[in-house]
């Protein structure tokens, strides 16, 4: 271990050097805990029981970190993204969107193949039985954001932590 010997007239600009170190160390440690974040929310996707909200992956693709001057944020802007989160209270869902999601939920579930009539019914049954449905209990909150966030001061601690033991 060596000492570095600082003078009371070097002491202000040691002071400043140590202030402007541990400041750029502090917006790493913010920006590495957002990317953090964003790696724990879709980890918390993934967790959620019984339905997992994911069927194209446009939603877990959704989440990402933009940096600012002072920090970062983590967003998604897929539109349905709240709905996910929070659910929705009873109403009629479009149709269209119920079809396209019964058609990939029917996909090799011993359906009749693409493009037959009975595969066409199959899909428009679900997807009316989905439509009613939401219509009479609406959906059911996912709450993976919220299950990210209870663990965001420690993946705030733990990135600013690793970069303050950076700084020299």
């Amino acid at each position: 271990m060596s000492a570095k010997v600082i003078t009371l007239e070097g002491f202000g600009v040691e002071l400043k050097r140590i202030e402007n170190d541990l400041g750029a160390a502090t917006l790493r440690g913010l920006r590495v805990a957002a990317e953090g974040l964003r790696t724990e929310v879709i980890h918390q996707m993934a967790e959620v029981k019984p339905y997992q909200p994911m069927n194209t992956g446009a939603l877990r693709r959704g989440w990402e970190v933009v940096h600012h001057t002072d920090g970062a944020s983590v967003q998604n802007l897929v539109p349905y993204a709240s709905h996910m989160e929070f659910g929705t209270k009873p109403h009629w869902a479009p149709i269209g969107a119920l079809r396209k999601w019964a058609d990939m939920k029917l996909r090799g579930k011993g359906t009749p193949r693409r493009g037959t009539r009975k595969r066409e019914d199959a899909v428009e049954s679900l997807a009316r039985r989905a439509q009613r449905s939401i219509a009479r209990h609406g959906t059911k909150g996912r709450f993976f954001w919220r299950a990210a966030l209870e663990k965001l001061s420690s993946i705030v601690e733990e990135s600013i932590d690793r970069e303050f033991r950076r700084v020299r």
